[in-house]
């Protein structure tokens, strides 16, 4: 009876997020937070295509951005409980699922993984890519430090995109150091890629240290 349970309860998740996905694809954002609302399940990819729909509809990245870090704190309020997994394929995070009764929201990682919550880079990522898109290397670091407040640490996209910031703001230092702690990171997700080094390199040479440059060059 109980895998009868699951796997209806699969099932019925699934019908969810189809159902949003055709408000996504009709542009029907009001429609998309109305079934959102309702939801008995919900899903991090449902979050997620909720809040692609708005960036592509022209809304900022700071509302979209403020919609997302609220809605989080409801999901995990009185009325559900999350679990944010990696937004990645083959999504196959588990749903989240209406609790008897839960506290109020936490208000950190390790507070939500005492829950059975867990939050990781990619929840943030669109939101993070979009301040990128707009021009706001300021807004994307504001939002990097959201996100290592929130003890979540940068993952490879998010780092990059953070370095390039650091390179239009001219400080080399800044990208410099976040480097090394991408270096120093024992996740290999969390490790540089060419992008990253290339983005430094950049910043090197726009802020016309030559030196430097041939030092990281050297250090390759």
């Amino acid at each position: 009876a109980d895998g009868e349970n699951c796997d209806e309860g699969a099932e019925g998740a699934l019908d969810q997020e189809r159902r949003l996905a055709a408000r996504v694809r009709a542009c029907d954002v009001e429609g998309a937070l109305a079934l959102l609302r309702d939801a008995e399940r919900v899903s991090p990819r449902m979050l997620n295509m909720i809040v692609s729909v708005r960036l592509a509809g022209g809304e900022a990245a700071t509302v979209v951005g403020e919609w997302l870090a609220g809605e989080c704190r409801w999901l995990t309020g009185d009325r559900r409980r999350v679990t944010l997994e990696m937004l990645t394929p083959p999504f196959s995070a588990p749903t989240m699922r209406l609790p008897v009764h839960t506290p109020a929201a936490p208000h950190s990682a390790g507070e939500a993984e005492a829950r059975g919550i867990k939050l990781t880079a990619p929840i943030y990522n669109n939101v993070l890519a979009a301040f990128a898109r707009e021009a706001s290397p300021r807004a994307v670091l504001r939002w990097c430090a959201r996100m290592e407040a929130d003890c979540v640490p940068l993952d490879r996209i998010a780092a990059n995109i953070a370095l390039r910031a650091h390179t239009q703001l001219g400080d080399p230092a800044e990208a410099s150091a976040l480097l090394r702690r991408m270096l120093a990171a024992s996740d290999e997700a969390r490790r540089p890629d060419l992008v990253s080094y290339n983005t430094l390199l950049s910043a090197y040479a726009e802020a016309g240290q030559p030196v430097a440059a041939e030092a990281l060059l050297v250090a390759l």
